[in-house]
């Protein structure tokens, strides 16, 4: 159990054997950033921006067969109207991705005209379409790094009922959804019902191991809490027991125990 000052006064302690405390749990980021890059380029945002950038593409290609498509037929369509605009299409989209396989090239004072202005706009149409798709992919990232760095006090925190949890948020000021078991408040907050879950670092690393929810347990923990044996005062079994623990406790079984139950993590105070 967890010592404390009022537990102290009435029992005797063995060595603590493992540092735990009050952490905060919250949903992993990038648990699948395939899917999260394929899932922003299906989004109506991303859609529209292609959408826009063929309907731009289209107008330039137009603009320049209509001064080609007589001096310069043999590039852009040969007489058909179908096809020379097609060509125009083609020849705006490997201008503005700099490609220029140079298979078609305007000749006319009209079409070279709008060929440089083409070139210059296609270097502001490329760094935005960039931006924007960087910014698309990186939202959900940065959105999670903003819940993180937020105080307590301005997240709705899901706690075990009458938990040490729910009393530390609670003296913070900040909102508390209360669940009866730890369980529950994981399942909110993958189910994004709460921005965060605090409980003890432990059980939260070992729940979530056990249902292989995509959840993380944020480093550091806010109260420092030591789990150790707990014996009525006095008892004889305190000191074997001690001896026994720091035998144990350098050995690699003991590692590897952790390992398996709460994962190759280590709390450290925040």
């Amino acid at each position: 159990i967890s010592v404390t000052g009022a537990r102290e006064a009435v029992l005797d302690f063995s060595h603590p054997y493992y540092l735990a405390g009050l952490a905060s749990a919250f949903p992993v980021r990038n648990a699948n950033p395939w899917f999260d890059t394929i899932k922003a380029f299906a989004s109506w945002e991303f859609l529209s921006a292609v959408g826009s950038l063929v309907l731009v593409l289209l107008t330039a290609g137009f603009l320049i067969w209509v001064f080609e498509r007589r001096v310069n037929a043999e590039e852009f369509g040969e007489g058909n109207v179908r096809r020379g605009i097609g060509d125009g299409f083609w020849w705006s989209a490997v201008t503005m991705t700099t490609v220029g396989y140079g298979d078609k090239s305007p000749k006319t004072l009209g079409g070279r005209v709008v060929a440089l202005v083409w070139m210059f706009v296609s270097l502001i149409i490329i760094a935005s379409f960039t931006g924007s798709i960087a910014a698309s992919l990186t939202a959900n990232q940065l959105a999670s790094d903003a819940i993180r760095k937020q105080p307590v006090s301005d997240l709705n925190v899901g706690v075990l009922r009458g938990s040490a949890a729910e009393e530390l948020v609670q003296n913070q000021g900040g909102p508390t959804s209360s669940y009866d078991n730890i369980t529950a408040a994981l399942q909110a907050l993958e189910n994004k019902r709460v921005d965060t879950v605090i409980h003890d670092a432990p059980v939260l690393h070992y729940q979530i191991r056990q249902t292989r929810a995509a959840l993380e347990v944020a480093p550091g923990v806010w109260v420092r809490d030591d789990y150790a044996f707990a014996f009525p005062e006095g008892s004889p079994l305190r000191n074997p027991v001690n001896r026994a623990l720091l035998g144990i406790l350098l050995e690699p079984a003991w590692q590897d125990i952790r390992k398996r139950y709460l994962g190759n993590t280590e709390p450290t105070i925040n």
